[in-house]
Order: C-alpha cells, then sequence, then structure tokens
C-alpha cells in the first residue's frame, strides 16, 4: 500500500462510514478462562463497490448486513485483528473523526503483552482492567448521538 490517495480515500471513507473498535469475547472454553479483545476494522453501506475498493486496498471480507425493513439492502466489510491495526496504523495521519479511536487501537498494539505459560491463556487483573477500559472508551466516542 504505497497510494497516498489510496489511503487518504480509505480514512475518509473509515471516517464517515466506518467504525473502529476493540470488541471483548466472553470465555468459551476452560483453556481461555479470561475474555480475549480483538481490533476490528469495519464499514457499512449500500454501495457495495466502495467496500470492494475497501477489500481490494486492505483485505478483510464482505457480507450482506442484515436488511431493516424499508431499507436497501446494505454491505458490510470487516478487518479484524492484526491486518485491521496496521491498516488503522497507515490511515491514521488521515483520520480526522475516527482518530482518537485508532490512536487507542495503535497503543493498545503498541503495549507490551504479557508472556503467557503452559496450555491457559489468562489475563493479569492489570492488564484485563486496561483493556476493559481501552473497550470503553471506544465506546463512548463510538456511540451515536448527542
Amino acid at each position: 500500500m504505497s497510494n497516498y490517495t489510496d489511503i487518504a480515500w480509505s480514512a475518509g471513507f473509515i471516517d464517515g462510514e466506518g467504525t473502529i473498535s476493540l470488541e471483548r469475547h466472553v470465555p468459551t472454553a476452560k483453556s481461555h478462562p479470561s475474555p480475549y479483545f480483538n481490533v476490528v476494522l469495519y464499514a457499512t453501506n449500500t454501495n457495495k463497490e466502495s467496500l470492494i475498493k475497501l477489500q481490494s486496498l486492505w483485505g478483510g471480507s464482505i457480507a450482506k448486513h442484515q436488511k431493516v425493513r424499508g431499507h436497501k439492502l446494505c454491505w458490510r466489510w470487516r478487518l479484524y485483528g492484526e491486518k485491521a491495526i496496521s491498516s488503522v496504523a497507515i490511515m491514521l495521519p488521515y483520520l480526522v473523526v475516527k482518530k482518537n479511536q485508532a490512536n487507542l487501537v495503535v497503543s493498545y498494539k503498541m503495549r507490551p503483552k504479557e508472556k503467557l505459560t503452559g496450555k491457559l491463556y489468562r489475563l493479569t487483573g492489570e492488564e484485563r482492567l486496561y483493556r476493559e477500559d481501552v473497550v470503553s472508551q471506544i465506546r463512548l466516542l463510538n456511540k451515536r448521538g448527542e
């Protein structure tokens, strides 16, 4: 990705139609007793061509989004994890509306992670609180209205 025009276009599209978030997932197995967290970048739109362009530039997947009665069919492009973080980091200088969310997920990535031992994935209390706080901050920033 070296085309500045494509990077700036992507950032503008994400600013207007996208979401940058840190999702919290509930533990599902004894071997995974702590919640886990995943950075996600997505955009929803009725124009699938725009989402295909995002996919061609950054990767990810496109799927039909839940149709609301009386609304046009819409599509959602999603990008998760490391790819989402690196894409957000590249777009960061061009983001305006979602700049704070982008800074939070980039800072989250740069935070040293504890080494896991054995078969169990367990977060320290401090790390869990930090991650929960980032989730809360991003939710507030992404809140509609007001």
